[in-house]
């Protein structure tokens, strides 16, 4: 009954053998299930038979999957099937497997579809690695999807580019930021990406306990938030 207490975080995942040197995806998810567990939510992973239960199942993973896309294949169709597979649990809370609560954490949420992070790597441009969402809501954006026009982007679109170029409505916040970004001070998860890693020379999940030892020793205004991160990831190996 412990569970019924908190609320669900959901994350989507799929194996993509061209991402497997880049990141371990299952310790990556182990430390992720941590994190959120220590914040008090529940945290449940998705795949793609959660998608394949909706109706629209086939009409919309044939479309997407004729996107044009210069990402792997694999990688690309899983960031938008997560779209359907919350659409056909019922909603509520989407995250990325990189994102990390710094806090126990409760997001306001709209009557629109929220995103609650912008990547100071693209000029604090939408990221939708932490999204709020009825069922109506993520239906509506995976139609959206659906109709994209492959002739309008003829060498490479993703859900993040349509989103940013204004296929579906939302609330945008600012409470997720990217690891690195000089306002981290304000946030209440941080976004681990895999650019903004390399760009202090760490790498994905054998690397984040590096990554907030960095934020310990260069944020102590902030750093209890950084240490909730910590003690959230203590039992995680090294």
């Amino acid at each position: 009954m412990f569970f019924l207490r908190h609320p669900v975080i959901y994350t989507y995942h799929e194996e993509c053998p061209a991402l497997a040197e880049v990141y371990d995806a299952e310790r990556l998810l182990d430390m992720w299930r941590r994190a959120w567990l220590a914040a008090y939510w529940q945290p449940v992973v998705l795949t793609r038979s959660d998608a394949e239960r909706h109706p629209q199942w086939d009409v919309f993973s044939r479309s997407v999957s004729q996107l044009p896309s210069t990402n792997p294949r694999h990688y690309e169709n899983a960031c938008y099937f997560r779209w359907l597979a919350m659409a056909a649990i019922g909603g509520g809370f989407l995250s990325d497997a990189d994102v990390f609560p710094l806090s126990s954490w409760r997001p306001k949420t709209a009557r629109q579809l929220s995103i609650y992070s912008v990547d100071y790597l693209e000029g604090h441009a939408t990221c939708p690695c932490f999204v709020h969402g009825t069922v109506a809501q993520y239906e509506q954006v995976c139609e959206r999807f659906a109709a994209t026009s492959k002739a309008e982007f003829p060498n490479h679109v993703s859900d993040q580019i349509l989103l940013r170029r204004g296929v579906a409505p939302f609330r945008l916040r600012r409470d997720v930021l990217t690891y690195g970004d000089p306002r981290l001070r304000t946030a209440r998860a941080i976004h681990f990406k895999t650019d903004s890693l390399r760009g202090f020379g760490l790498e994905k999940a054998a690397s984040v306990r590096s990554a907030i030892q960095q934020l310990l020793a260069s944020q102590p205004t902030s750093s209890w938030r950084v240490q909730f991160l910590a003690a959230a990831l203590s039992m995680v190996d090294s």
